[in-house]
């Protein structure tokens, strides 16, 4: 087996297409590849006005309310916030302006969004910063939360940071509210390659072949009306790399790589660029190359709730188990539920660690009858010794006819190239009577 196959690795959220296996028919063949003449030479003659068509969103200055001395400073907690959120792809981040018009009276365009904050002190229960999400358009309210904080949160730092990485998950991609509200648009929004990063980040779409598709080639028009949206590239790269991971063929992983590179190229930047291209490097083998991209994206945005899933638990794949571990619950701090890429994630690193609470944890998040789903009750049922819980788990596995009810030891070795973790994972399965 090559090393290529060997290393079809790349996080939680890539060992989680193992359990679609039950859901996706084989394909036939391949993603068609991106032609040539599909996507034209990045010639800098065609640019979207306003990015991509990604919405705009106005943080205002932040306001204290009370008579109490805020625990942070507004000034600095707004620069913050300035900084952290426009680190984000799809969104625009805008400062406020005290000029209304664009020479000879033509009016500045209204922001689409508008975050208004403020510090409330004097409150028997501690200050708190409140935040209101409002859609300018309709001026309706979309969202408000309040936090509490504490003078440790001024600025940069441990506790600083979690509650910024609380806010832009609360707001952003991939469970926030601004694309939740853009997406919830259907066919009334405006047809921009925006759209096309809604939809590819869709995990249905890949259940659905004609979705996905037609969301393939949502992207492939969107490159060649703007050949630098580097962006758009890199999530095109992403369709054709889950593709190789669930089906195999080696077209579409060089189809993958080339898209990566050019969106890192077009957009360096760009966090998620390159993960992606992490995790393409890493499929091939090039694990260096690879580990430098996740770091890369790391530093470009540590708030990055994707990014600190993808990278966390590429890491424990790969046996790096406390850097992954530290990476993946920062993640989960950030969210008030776990979704399942997380809870697949850090379960494997708290399994690899001997963490069984926090397996534990993981386990109870895994909604439905994902084959994943059922291997992890089945180990952390082996460390608890609970051998009945065990059996139930692999009978599950049984009934759905799925190869983990095999021998699933080719599977491991195609997606967890850590030896330390693949003998875990083998040795801890074989105790499970059939």
């Amino acid at each position: 087996m090559s090393c290529a196959a060997l290393v079809i690795v790349a996080a939680g959220v890539t060992i989680g297409w193992i359990a679609l296996d039950r859901l996706i028919p084989p394909a036939p063949s391949p993603l068609p590849p991106v032609a040539e003449d599909e996507i034209p030479p990045d010639t800098g003659a065609v640019r979207h006005r306003n990015g991509f068509g990604e919405p705009s969103l106005l943080i205002q200055p932040v306001a204290v309310e009370g008579d109490a001395a805020p625990p942070l400073d507004p000034v600095r907690l707004h620069g913050r916030l300035v900084d952290v959120l426009s680190r984000f792809e799809g969104v625009r981040v805008l400062m406020p302006r005290t000029a209304t018009t664009i020479g000879a009276g033509v009016p500045l365009p209204a922001p689409d969004y508008v975050l208004g904050t403020a510090i409330e002190t004097g409150r028997p229960d501690g200050p708190v910063l409140r935040l209101r999400l409002v859609e300018t358009a309709g001026t309706a309210v979309l969202w408000q939360a309040s936090y509490p904080v504490a003078p440790s949160e001024d600025g940069p730092g441990p506790a600083g940071d979690r509650l910024m990485r609380k806010i832009a998950a609360a707001l952003l991609q991939p469970y926030g509210l601004l694309p939740a509200t853009e997406r919830g648009r259907g066919e009334q929004a405006r047809p921009s390659p925006y759209r096309c990063t809604l939809e590819v980040a869709e995990f249905a779409r890949f259940v659905d072949p004609i979705a996905r598709e037609r969301t393939r080639r949502c992207l492939v028009r969107a490159i060649a009306a703007d050949p630098a949206f580097g962006y758009g590239r890199a999530m095109l790269a992403r369709m054709y790399w889950r593709q190789y991971l669930l089906h195999g063929f080696e077209s579409d992983l060089a189809t993958a790589a080339a898209l990566a590179a050019r969106g890192v190229a077009l957009a360096p930047h760009s966090a998620r660029a390159h993960y992606a291209l992490m995790t393409v490097r890493v499929s091939q083998g090039r694990l260096t190359e690879g580990l430098a991209a996740g770091s890369r994206a790391l530093t470009l945005n540590p708030y990055d709730f994707r990014v600190l899933t993808v990278y966390g638990a590429q890491l424990t794949t790969l046996g790096r188990f406390d850097e992954g571990y530290a990476l993946l619950q920062q993640a989960r701090e950030s969210v008030p539920v776990m979704p399942l890429p997380l809870a697949w994630g850090l379960f494997f690193a708290a399994y690899a660690k001997g963490d069984l609470a926090t397996a534990e944890n993981c386990v109870a998040a895994m909604e439905g009858e994902f084959d994943l789903n059922h291997l992890a009750r089945g180990l952390l049922a082996v460390a608890r010794g609970d051998m009945a819980a065990a059996r139930a788990a692999r009978a599950a596995l049984r009934a759905g006819r799925s190869i983990w009810d095999g021998d699933p030891r080719r599977r491991l070795r195609r997606f967890i190239p850590s030896p330390v973790l693949y003998d875990r994972i083998v040795t801890d399965f074989a105790r499970i009577p059939r």
